[in-house]
């Protein structure tokens, strides 16, 4: 069973309405994106962060972890918007770079700033339901929704279809070790590529 499942199921809020769980975290999640202000989304990050660690009881250690995954990709993003190649030189700061200069302004610091922000608490709102909520639940409360069969059942087969890929995953890393299949760096990079070839060819 996949961390945030097993959260889920254990969660204070389990048996909450779903349907309410659902609605306020779209709420927050889509006042976030229109808004794109850090002075509203700083609140909501940390409210949502609250809630789930406290209120629905997911230990803060797990929390972390969770929000360490987006975490990284969205710092990487947010160097990448906030900086650029130019032939003029911007007033933040300017590191000579090639025949141009690797520089920022004033304006695309905050833009990168307001992004990532705007993005945590964004990560933020979904953790939240998904912490709080079952799948199956969400699943209802889209029913409920008229949202179209179809997709709510590729949604309900993609999510079986984690535990049947984590499980093959398992049983061939189990077969590999029992083989010596990670007796060094080398071996385990092999192990690992014939390990995803298997699961997904």
């Amino acid at each position: 069973m996949l961390i945030i499942d097993k959260l889920s199921y254990q969660s204070k809020l389990r048996y909450v309405n779903a349907g309410e769980k659902f609605f306020f975290s779209l709420a927050t999640l889509i006042l976030c994106v229109i808004a794109r202000s850090a002075a509203l989304c700083l609140p909501v990050l940390a409210l949502m962060s609250l809630l789930t660690v406290v209120k629905s009881g997911t230990p803060l250690r797990r929390y972390l972890q969770l929000m360490a995954i987006p975490l990284a990709f969205l710092i990487i993003n947010s160097l990448i918007l906030g900086l650029s190649i130019r032939q003029t030189p911007l007033e933040v700061f300017v590191i000579p770079f090639g025949s141009g200069y690797l520089t920022a302004s004033r304006e695309t610091l905050l833009y990168s700033i307001r992004v990532f922000v705007t993005a945590m608490a964004a990560v933020s709102c979904l953790y939240f339901l998904s912490c709080s909520t079952p799948m199956t639940d969400i699943l209802q409360v889209l029913k409920k929704l008229k949202c179209p069969k179809l997709l709510i059942e590729l949604m309900l087969l993609i999510y079986r279809y984690i535990f049947v890929l984590l499980d093959c995953a398992h049983s061939i890393s189990i077969a590999q070790k029992s083989r010596l299949g990670n007796i060094s760096f080398r071996q385990s990079l092999r192990s690992f590529g014939q390990l995803v070839s298997a699961l997904f060819i």
